[in-house]
């Protein structure tokens, strides 16, 4: 038998890891610039700058259904979106849309692209790190189209409204592009707008310290 008057005990308090573990976050690159449509203030003719229009713009020109003939294969996907969605572009006329485009010389050029030079919804994503290396966002973003002409790569984002002056937030987002292109693949690339309303075409540089410049963030 074990006299247990006779066993040491000792007080025993472990050290504090004071190290704070970094922070994850995953944001899209909408999500970290959200913008305030420049038409929120102006009252609206029909169907005019809705969300769901340029969701369904974007389908369309994904899908490439800028013929006539096609206006069915859109009716089924309008059909399988939700009841929200369809009354919202009820009164949309599908031939005046596709008409429109098929009238965009942009619009048009892309189109053209062999797959090789073109891809469309690209799917991209990078790590940002905070200044005190505490925060880590994994930043995401979807391409509308990535382009290749004269040996060089563009970021084309439609905009399914007019232009707007001095819009900063689509200049950030593009410019967010660009970095997760560089970053996922190497590439650097030139950004575009394709303002579909008025059928303009806006450049947008790059800005290497884009997320410096939010001071929260360091460059990758």
């Amino acid at each position: 038998n074990i006299d247990e008057n006779s066993i040491e005990t000792i007080d025993y308090l472990p050290l504090k890891n004071e190290t704070k573990l970094p922070t994850f976050y995953q944001k899209s690159v909408t999500q970290l610039f959200k913008s305030k449509s420049p038409y929120v203030n102006s009252v609206p003719t029909k169907n005019e700058n809705l969300p769901e229009k340029g969701i369904l713009i974007h389908k369309v020109l994904e899908m490439g259904w800028l013929d006539l003939n096609d206006i069915n294969e859109i009716n089924d996907w309008i059909n399988k979106k939700d009841i929200h969605f369809q009354k919202k572009i009820i009164n949309l006329d599908l031939i005046l849309l596709i008409e429109k485009l098929q009238e965009n010389k942009h619009v048009l050029f892309i189109q053209s692209l062999p797959a090789n030079e073109c891809f469309k919804e690209l799917w991209l994503q990078s790590l940002i790190t905070s200044v005190d290396n505490h925060i880590n966002i994994i930043l995401t973003g979807i391409i509308d189209v990535l382009y290749k002409k004269n040996n060089q790569w563009f970021i084309l984002d439609y905009k399914s409204g007019k232009s707007s002056e001095k819009n900063e937030i689509y200049t950030k987002q593009i410019q967010a592009y660009l970095h997760l292109l560089k970053d996922a693949f190497g590439i650097e690339a030139i950004g575009q707008i394709l303002y579909l309303e008025d059928n303009k075409l806006i450049s947008i540089p790059s800005n290497k310290n884009l997320f410096s410049q939010l001071g929260i963030f360091n460059n990758v």
